[in-house]
Parts: C-alpha cells; sequence; structure tokens
C-alpha cells in the first residue's frame, strides 16, 4: 500500500497494524485515536474518550482489545469489535507515557511522569504492583519474548532489566552516550 494520510490535527504518537495488517491505529497529540482501511485508504472509525494526548497504545495479539494510555493519567481499554470502551484504569499521579501487555499474567505494564512502573490486573482493575525509585522519567519499556523481564530506557540513559516474579532490577547500564528513547 502506498498512501499518505491527512490523519490528525495534531502530531501522531504511534501507528500500530491490526493483527490481519488490513487496518491502520493512530494515536495523536489531538485526543483521537483514528482507525483507518489500508485497502480503500478511509478513516473507518474514531475512538474518543481520552482528555488529553494519547502517547501510546498497545494491540492484543488477536486484535480484539486496544489499550491506549494519556496524560490525562488514564489507561483506556477499546474493544475493536464493537469499537467502544470497556475500561478506564486511572493513575493518581502524572500522566502515563508507556504501555506494554504481560500476557502471561493479564496484566497491563504502565509508566508515567511521576517516574514509576505500575502493574495492572486488567480483569480486576486494580493496581497490583508499583515499582517506585527509577531516578529519571522511563521514555520507553518491552517485555522480553518469555514475559519474565521488562527492558526499560530512562532519561538519564540508563537500560534496565526488572524482573517480574523477583521485582528485583537484575541489570543496569551506565549511561550511555546519547539519550535512549524508544526500548523494542
Amino acid at each position: 500500500v502506498e498512501a499518505i494520510f491527512d490523519a490528525h490535527e495534531k502530531k501522531v504518537e504511534k501507528t500500530l497494524f491490526s493483527a490481519n495488517s488490513k487496518r491502520l491505529i493512530t494515536c495523536s497529540l489531538d485526543w483521537m485515536i483514528k482507525v483507518w482501511d489500508l485497502d480503500s485508504q478511509k478513516e473507518l472509525f474514531i475512538l474518543s474518550g481520552h482528555s488529553d494526548a494519547i502517547v501510546d497504545m498497545v494491540l492484543t495479539s488477536d486484535g480484539k482489545r486496544l489499550f491506549s494510555c494519556s496524560k490525562d493519567q488514564s489507561i483506556r481499554i477499546w474493544n475493536m469489535e464493537n469499537r467502544r470502551e470497556e475500561l478506564t484504569l486511572t493513575r493518581r499521579h502524572g500522566g502515563v507515557n508507556c504501555l506494554a501487555l504481560n500476557p502471561n499474567c493479564h496484566q497491563v505494564i504502565s509508566s508515567s511522569s511521576d517516574k514509576s512502573i505500575k502493574f495492572w490486573k486488567v480483569k480486576r482493575s486494580e493496581n497490583s504492583q508499583t515499582m517506585f525509585g527509577t531516578p529519571s522519567l522511563i521514555t520507553g519499556f518491552c517485555l522480553t519474548l518469555d514475559k519474565t523481564i521488562l527492558v526499560f530506557s530512562t532519561e538519564d540513559r540508563k537500560i534496565s532489566f526488572w524482573n517480574i516474579e523477583s521485582s528485583k532490577i537484575e541489570w543496569s547500564s551506565d549511561s550511555q552516550s546519547e539519550s535512549v528513547s524508544i526500548v523494542a
């Protein structure tokens, strides 16, 4: 597909392909998530509900649920089949800036501007564990393939490996020469 979409009124923060690669999902600083059909190059629908910039999103492997996070201090879970919001998880301090899913534990993992990482039990919408003490803002993170280690980068140019089971940092790098903004 070769196309240029006039997608949003403000900066697009993230793009994802649907599980079948027939749709493109975009989120933006304009508070909207848009879903596009790649064959027709048309907007299919908009998911709205956030009250500030949407900065990250993650799609489940089956494509049925989309998790989005925003500077409005919320994580929203969207049903992609009926196009409705299913659940809102709210943080008390700071906008949410990164998301990851841990399907092994039915958890969503978030980081926010308060320099913490939270592990949420999605089915009960509760905060199950909070890891505080990161010295700098978390700029990105991802899970290892076996879903046991969370690798995260920080604004102070470090990369750390957090063992989810033991709740301990297994390894942390010395500062990099340049800032690390995304770990994938």
